[in-house]
């Protein structure tokens, strides 16, 4: 029995560690809240506050004409 809790326990410290991890990676240093709020995870905010000069996302090419909602 303590094997199993065991194994539970691991599976479920690892699910969690997955979930927690910005899909943005580690380079997009940005609030989430700059973007979402807690009612989704998708971008609802109508203005974002985001300079790409400033991040290590700059915008090259045909990018820089890109709608931000459409990235």
């Amino acid at each position: 029995m303590y094997r199993l809790s065991s194994i539970i326990l691991a599976l479920v410290g690892l699910l969690c560690q997955t979930y927690a991890q910005s899909p943005h990676g580690d380079a997009l240093k940005l609030d989430c809240a700059a973007c979402h709020d807690a009612s989704g995870w998708l971008p609802v905010r109508d203005t974002l506050h985001f300079d790409h000069n400033e991040s290590n996302f700059p915008l090259t090419g045909s990018h820089q004409q890109a709608d931000c909602k459409q990235c």
